[in-house]
């Protein structure tokens, strides 16, 4: 599933999922403006609240100056995909927290 924001023209689509590895990291695509940005997510889920953690997010050198902006529309994406993407899904508050340098 993915999720669409048509005013920022952005979309977060999920691709993978890597079992083979300690900590169940996720690929996402985070499309911008027909930018398409790799970003790494491990989700973990607490009674009702999701969290996602950024792990890695390879920003195209000509949006290295929107870097800011652009994490606040991955927040927002991330926030709007909840557990799953799945249209309609309940769940308590989802927080994302970015966990790279």
């Amino acid at each position: 599933y993915l999720t669409i924001d048509k005013n920022s023209e952005t979309w977060l689509a999920h691709c993978y999922n890597h079992h083979d590895t300690n900590n169940d990291i996720e690929e996402f695509i985070f499309m911008y403006k027909s930018n398409p940005i790799p970003v790494q997510a491990i989700k973990s889920i607490n009674e009702q609240q999701v969290c996602w953690k950024i792990t890695r997010i390879d920003f195209p050198k000509g949006l290295l100056n929107d870097k800011e902006h652009l994490q606040i529309l991955l927040t927002d994406a991330f926030k709007a995909y909840n557990i799953s993407g799945w249209p309609g899904e309940e769940s308590g508050q989802t927080k994302v927290i970015y966990g790279y340098e």
